[in-house]
């Protein structure tokens, strides 16, 4: 029987790399985060970073034409949507645009209901910006996570539906 080796394989040595993930706990603890992985970046991506380095210039840039055309490619293959390119917004990083999108989308005092588990950010984004967060448990059905629609509805009732907002 043979096995093919693939980088889910490899065993990356982080601990040196000034890694919030691997310096923020004792050594007996192994971090489990989904947004911070260790595995090696494939080649493309490796290249494309090496050619950028190469320029030698690390200014501010704008959003490539090509990038935005393929966004809205796929969004039309993929859902039928006709976006235009003004109204997409590209941010640095999925962080920031979670706490733009809560203070962009609701106002302070609002309430916001959040689906758990999830994703830390998700539930510090709405605290941080003085919103009111209720947090609904999710349900395990035939090994999946779904939506808990009662405890959801029953969310949204205790704030005011018209200022709710759920992510």
């Amino acid at each position: 029987m043979s096995t093919s080796f693939s980088v889910f394989d490899a065993l990356i040595d982080r601990s040196k790399m000034c890694s919030d993930k691997w310096s923020k706990y004792p050594e007996n603890v192994i971090p489990m985060w989904v947004a911070d992985m260790d595995f090696d970046s494939p080649n493309c991506i490796k290249k494309a970073l090496n050619q950028r380095v190469e320029e030698g210039v690390y200014g501010y840039t704008h959003t490539p034409k090509a990038l935005v055309e393929a966004i809205q490619s796929h969004l039309v293959k993929r859902y039928g949507w006709n976006v235009s390119g003004a109204h997409l917004v590209h941010l640095p990083g999925l962080v920031c645009a979670l706490h733009l999108s809560v203070r962009v989308f609701s106002k302070e005092g609002d309430g916001i209901v959040v689906l758990e588990p999830v994703y830390y950010h998700l539930t510090k984004a709405p605290l941080l910006a003085d919103r009111e967060l209720t947090s609904v448990g999710m349900l395990v059905e035939n090994g999946r996570w779904v939506p808990n629609m009662a405890e959801t509805r029953n969310g949204l009732c205790e704030i005011k539906q018209q200022d709710a907002f759920t992510v």
